[in-house]
């Protein structure tokens, strides 16, 4: 038997008497049965506000969630926070909404469904059948990247005698970690920071380069330049004044227009070893001049040129540096 109370007439929180009637199972034959007594005529009914409250959903992790050289961002949870609804009383001490994640040893990322529990504010947890769910589990992503030791690295452009063999380079630091996704680390072995003319300075040179990743790919050391030191070894150098009007060749020229030197000598310094040197005179310098940007220019202007070494030591010897020659150019007459 049941006893039914109508609730339509309140309205209000609090201790409400109300009268109610029994009510019996299809199984009972209400004719034989008295009611010979009541202990009371009203029933106490404790009616609360029903509230609704939002809480954040929040992991408990047990166990290494990802593998060694593995590393186990925070996890993403859809949606982030559970509407529950209840008495006032029960929904207020409801602290967050757990999910306890037992993963282990992942290599890659996962996305589950979830079940939760209720925690309130004394980190117990709430099983009250008052409160109601607007859902039963979340939906929960955990990201797994791989961390990852690699090294820094530059290219060497050879020129002017130095070449990878009597070049020494090295990079502070040496390394980085990093942390991304497994596939694409896998294939990365180094990171470039710069390419070295080899040939823009005489025996030694540093500075310092900007470490750039990949959009995906973290930093996980926080370092963010590098220091670059590059040393050439058997190799001197020997400065030459070069005679312009002996050693010029001016190419791509426009026709009709006229180009006379203004720049009459020019110091270029010559870099290879010891017994090359020994070879190479100002006779064996030639001064390149490219006109072929200038169209139909005229006037004074400074151009920069390609310094070549004719003879045996050509193509073990070179120019360092960069130069440029002063020049004007004129239009012919009847041009």
């Amino acid at each position: 038997m049941r006893v039914i109370a109508d609730l339509a007439d309140i309205n209000s929180a609090g201790i409400n008497r109300l009268q109610y009637y029994e009510s019996y199972t299809n199984d009972i034959d209400q004719s034989d049965l008295t009611i010979v007594s009541r202990s009371d005529e009203r029933i106490s009914v404790v009616v609360e506000s029903a509230s609704k409250k939002e809480i954040p959903v929040v992991p408990k992790i047990d166990g290494q969630i990802a593998m060694d050289g593995y590393q186990a961002e925070a996890p993403i949870f859809s949606p982030e926070t559970i509407a529950v609804t209840g008495p006032k009383s029960e929904i207020e001490s409801i602290k967050e909404a757990r999910v306890n994640i037992q993963r282990e040893n992942l290599t890659k990322t996962v996305t589950a469904e979830m079940d939760f529990v209720l925690i309130n504010t004394d980190g117990e947890e709430v099983t009250s059948d008052l409160v109601v769910l607007e859902r039963e589990k979340v939906t929960v992503t955990i990201p797994i990247s791989r961390i990852k030791e690699i090294p820094l690295a530059v290219s060497l452009l050879p020129g002017a005698g130095a070449t990878d063999e009597n070049t020494v380079w090295a990079v502070d630091p040496p390394t980085i970690t990093v942390s991304g996704d497994p596939e694409e680390l896998d294939s990365m072995n180094t990171i470039p920071l710069t390419t070295i003319d080899l040939a823009s300075f005489e025996s030694y040179f540093t500075d310092t380069y900007s470490i750039i990743l990949p959009n995906e790919i973290t930093n996980v050391t926080g370092v963010t330049s590098a220091e670059v030191t590059v040393s050439i070894k058997g190799l001197e150098t020997k400065p030459l004044t070069v005679p312009l009007l002996q050693n010029v060749q001016f190419t791509n020229e426009t026709e009709g227009y006229t180009t006379s030197l203004i720049t009459t000598e020019l110091e270029v310094m010559v870099r290879g070893t010891p017994e090359e040197l020994e070879t190479i005179n100002e006779d064996n310098i030639r001064v390149i001049v490219d006109m072929q940007e200038l169209g139909a220019s005229t006037g004074v202007m400074q151009l920069p040129v390609r310094i070549r070494i004719d003879g045996d030591t050509a193509t073990s010897c070179g120019a360092i540096l960069d130069y440029k020659v002063t020049v004007r150019v004129t239009k012919d007459n009847g041009a």
